[in-house]
């Protein structure tokens, strides 16, 4: 199993933040690489979503389509996200939001298996480089989109 790990510290309220990460459907408006988020259903205190998402894979040229689970533990604003059916043979992770003087910092951590030849065929440090950079894409597109919403709070 491999794994990769992000952090970007966000000069915004830790609630921002959170309220940012769990809007799913929104990461296609700040998420230039995302195409769709659709929630599949969520239990009434949104502690557990499944939702599908489309993806585009850039050195690949194609879009990727993934059915997900995500459970927030709102107490301490973090995630524990996993796919349900998706090309690689496993791919789960954790994302936590804590205050830190002067912001928010956030860390993610990826664990993914290949599943597929074609995965194998590009290489694991490849993939590896590949899982990287979408972990901090996500994180820095998380980062811009509270910015922006934060300065238009404080005008």
């Amino acid at each position: 199993m491999q794994s990769v790990q992000a952090e970007v510290f966000i000069e915004a309220d830790e609630d921002l933040v959170y309220k940012v990460v769990r809007d799913l459907e929104s990461y296609p408006e700040f998420m230039p690489l995302v195409h769709e988020v659709r929630i599949l259903s969520k239990n009434p205190e949104e502690t557990r979503i499944e939702y599908e998402w489309v993806a585009q894979v850039p050195i690949l040229g194609i879009k990727e389509r993934s059915l997900q689970e995500v459970r927030y533990k709102h107490e301490t604003k973090s995630a524990h996200f996993w796919q349900k059916e998706g090309r690689l043979s496993h791919l789960e992770g954790y994302r936590t939001i804590q205050s830190v003087p002067g912001g928010t910092m956030i860390r993610t951590q990826v664990y993914f298996k290949l599943g597929s030849p074609f995965q194998f065929s590009l290489g694991k440090g490849l993939i590896q480089s590949l899982f990287q950079q979408n972990t901090q894409a996500t994180l820095d597109s998380i980062k811009k989109r509270c910015e922006s919403l934060s300065s238009k709070e404080t005008l």
